[in-house]
């Protein structure tokens, strides 16, 4: 909380509010080195704060006034979503004072951007990473790579014709029947160049006809002669 004399409070060890001066908080953020490059003040009255500031923080933003908490939190979730999508300071400054007006709130203009001489807001980007190297590794589990083009001549389409085959008593292992032609295919595993491929040709080895059910025959009662 800020009061208009420009003093910060924080809470005590004891809970009070403390009262810190913009002095002291320039100290701490001297003492804290080149390592600072941003600092937010999202609350009332904190322009003034962020003038003292500049000289040991690069970038800082304050305050110009009372602002509401509603616009204050619309602020910091636009603020810090850009400068977690690898914006600069400056374009995160805008995506907060824009999240203020998207939801219809006031006080869009109380948000100020304070920048130190010789720096250029517009290309500090503190989420900056190195591109990330991609390596195409082959898919070490057959069976799960996606299909492609390439696989279509000889696959795609022929699942149903797959699932008669499978129903028919004379389905013996290896061997298909194509209904267009009268002779024997073994397409599965001649095209076994894809992982896919080759799971259905190893589901189709161990295909068996099961066998035909033993005759039932008739059980009769049995006759004991007296009791046990």
């Amino acid at each position: 909380m800020l009061s208009r004399t420009a003093c910060t409070s924080f809470h005590d060890a004891a809970g009070d509010a403390q009262v810190v001066s913009p002095d002291a908080i320039a100290q701490t953020f001297d003492a804290a080195g080149a390592s600072v490059k941003l600092v937010a003040l999202n609350a009332c009255f904190t322009e003034p704060i962020a003038e003292a500031l500049l000289a040991h923080v690069d970038c800082v933003v304050g305050m110009s006034g009372s602002i509401h908490d509603d616009a204050a939190r619309s602020f910091a979730i636009g603020f810090y979503g850009g400068l977690g999508e690898h914006e600069s300071i400056a374009a995160a400054f805008e995506h907060g004072r824009a999240a203020i007006r998207l939801d219809g709130l006031p006080d869009a203009e109380r948000p100020r951007l304070k920048v130190r001489n010789g720096f250029n807001a517009a290309q500090l980007i503190l989420a900056a990473v190195a591109p990330s190297v991609r390596l195409a590794l082959p898919c070490p589990y057959p069976g799960m790579r996606p299909y492609s083009a390439d696989d279509a001549t000889g696959f795609h389409g022929r699942d149903a014709e797959i699932s008669r085959c499978h129903r028919r008593p004379s389905c013996r292992r290896g061997a298909l029947w194509s209904p267009r032609t009268t002779s024997r295919t073994t397409t599965p595993r001649r095209s076994a160049t894809s992982s896919g491929r080759r799971s259905i040709a190893a589901a189709d080895r161990r295909l068996r006809v099961p066998p035909p059910l033993p005759a039932i025959h008739t059980i009769q009662p049995v006759h004991t002669h007296g009791p046990r």
